[in-house]
């Protein structure tokens, strides 16, 4: 009879081993998920962060660009009155300074403009 217990014993003792190695991977796994949501939730807060800092970034540099597109919308009508005025006096157009400015700056708008557009794409 002591071994037939003995026998019932040691099968009860191997099941409760196996269940228990079986909680102990259950319980492995569940702490693996938690580490893993943990870690991927701390780099999306860091992320949310940076990408506020962008979204601030590139409103500011949207709104600069539509400033400089307000003032260049003046530039050729300014830059017509200058040329017609230097042919009046008998100067030579290229001689005057700002008037080359303008041109490049009246240039220069238009991949501002272009590049408040790839802008807007991201807000």
């Amino acid at each position: 009879m002591s071994e037939r217990i003995n026998k019932k014993l040691a099968e009860i003792s191997s099941r409760n081993s196996m269940e228990l190695k079986s909680e102990a991977v259950e319980l492995s796994i569940i702490e693996d998920g938690e580490k893993l949501a943990s870690n991927y939730f701390s780099k999306t807060d860091k992320l949310d962060s940076k990408i506020k800092g962008i979204s601030s970034a590139v409103r500011e540099a949207v709104s600069l660009i539509s400033e400089a597109e307000k003032l260049a919308s003046f530039m050729p009508k300014t830059i017509t009155k200058i040329e017609g005025m230097a042919k009046e006096l008998g100067v030579n157009p290229s001689n005057i300074k700002s008037l080359g400015e303008l041109k490049i700056a009246f240039k220069d708008v238009k991949q501002y403009s272009e590049i408040k557009s790839n802008l807007n794409k991201l807000l």
